[in-house]
């Protein structure tokens, strides 16, 4: 399952081509999706989750209260961690571009909220099995923010990410998949002529 707070339907598409994926419909349903046991999300019972978040999407504009927001966050993140015990949950940590030219001295706001967040993250994992972290902002880093987002795509379909963020993005979901889903082959080769094995084949 891929769950974000921004379009996702463009890499929903090329990773349907490897997976069976579910993502939910309509604009920001990801919370309504968690939220309520009875939804598609949950009928779909999927094996792993991704939930890929957009930190500017997260707080909008009220920086202020970001404390309070994230909290709330998390209350529907934990309600889904305890629905589904067997599911795997790949939460993102936050990435929020520094919008206004600050002085050295002050302390950037956009750095506390995503060292907030990522504090809870790392609390839940301790208390859930099941909780990884998907480090997106990592990925941002080493594509870079100017070739890892798209203002025009944003501004058109609600779509932040450029060709170049989704093709990353779905290299690093399939390869996270195949290791929880057990897609990783292994073969154990021994010689079958009465040495190590008591026969011959």
């Amino acid at each position: 399952a891929l769950l974000s707070n921004i379009n996702l339907e463009s890499l929903s598409r090329k990773l349907s081509k490897i997976h069976e994926i579910f993502l939910p419909a309509g604009y920001n349903t990801w919370i309504q999706s968690l939220s309520n046991p009875s939804s598609s999300f949950y009928s779909f019972q999927p094996q792993v989750v991704f939930i890929l978040l957009d930190g500017e999407e997260i707080i909008r504009h009220d920086f202020e209260n970001y404390r309070l927001i994230i909290d709330d966050y998390f209350s529907y993140i934990d309600q889904a961690l305890q629905q589904s015990p067997s599911t795997v949950f790949f939460l993102s940590n936050l990435d929020i571009p520094q919008k206004a030219l600050k002085t050295l001295d002050d302390t950037q706001l956009e750095r506390k909220i995503e060292n907030y967040w990522i504090l809870l993250l790392e609390a839940k994992k301790k208390v859930y099995n099941n909780l990884f972290l998907f480090d997106l902002k990592d990925l941002i880093t080493e594509v870079g923010r100017e070739r890892f987002y798209s203002s025009k795509l944003w501004y058109l379909g609600s779509m932040k990410y450029t060709m170049q963020a989704e093709k990353v993005l779905k290299t690093t979901i399939k390869r996270y998949c195949n290791a929880f889903i057990g897609k990783r082959k292994k073969c154990l080769a021994l010689d079958l002529d009465n040495t190590l094995w008591g026969g011959v084949i």
